[in-house]
């Protein structure tokens, strides 16, 4: 606590922190046009379709393609046909030709959560092994950039998590990103007169602490570094050191420190 309370100063850290200054606070428009998918027009189907034509291959036990998958998620074209995607999206995970989506597929499957449903995005964040959604680093940026206009602080932080985990925050857009989430969530949940900010969980607070000595870590900032290094050893502190390296932490970042 001495060690906090020392450097409390750099909690301060999206004033002082020159790659939040020297950036833009949110993406541009340019930048979230990137990869923008094609119509469901172009595909010359309907959903029902596809849906029809994957169950019949399901019945007879033939092998779905990932383009097939690919038709699929073009074709969303309302909350009703995402929510109902992620049925074949899992059939297609655990099924004999399986392997992993095209990154194209996932790219467009973000877009469409993020314009019809992005609860359904976190979903499949969460629990990734069911369905394969493994996004890229642009699709996590632009998911990450709509949920922060939204103002919507609590899916920020399960998305900044999830890029911590998939190991994407060496990227600049990313890092400036994830410093003003976690500039607003300190000041959000920062009580008076307490030194840092009061959390959900253990697992919350241990997610962020490793946000934290990443993005200070790859981006050269010793005061970032140091406040993930204070919150992960109050936390071994308080809790001991299992709860710090324990799932998913002990195959995704068991070099942490």
């Amino acid at each position: 606590m001495a060690l906090l309370t020392k450097y409390k100063s750099a909690f301060s850290f999206a004033r002082r922190c020159r790659i939040v200054n020297s950036v833009r606070t949110y993406l541009s428009e340019e930048y979230a046009a990137i990869g923008k998918s094609s119509t469901a027009s172009n595909i010359g189907t309907d959903m029902p379709s596809l849906c029809l034509s994957l169950d019949r291959c399901h019945e007879r036990e033939f092998p779905i393609s990932s383009l097939m998958i690919d038709r699929l998620v073009e074709t969303i074209e309302s909350p009703d046909h995402l929510h109902g995607s992620k049925y074949y999206l899992h059939k297609f995970r655990f099924s004999e030709n399986g392997y992993y989506l095209r990154p194209w597929t996932v790219h467009t499957f973000v877009e469409k959560c993020l314009k019809f449903d992005p609860e359904v995005l976190i979903d499949c964040l969460k629990n990734k092994k069911h369905y394969g959604i493994f996004p890229n680093q642009l699709s996590f940026n632009k998911t990450l950039n709509h949920f922060m206009k939204k103002k919507d602080l609590k899916s920020s932080i399960q998305v900044l998590t999830e890029m911590f985990l998939f190991e994407m925050l060496d990227n600049k857009s990313c890092q400036s990103l994830c410093l003003k989430v976690l500039s607003e969530y300190w000041k959000e949940n920062l009580k008076e007169g307490s030194v840092i900010p009061e959390f959900d969980d253990v697992t919350e607070w241990r997610n962020v602490a490793g946000v934290f000595y990443c993005v200070g870590k790859l981006a050269s900032l010793p005061s970032i570094k140091l406040i993930g290094e204070s919150l992960l050893g109050l936390i071994e502190l308080k809790h001991g050191i299992r709860t710090v390296y324990q799932e998913p932490w002990v195959h995704c970042h068991g070099r942490l420190i």
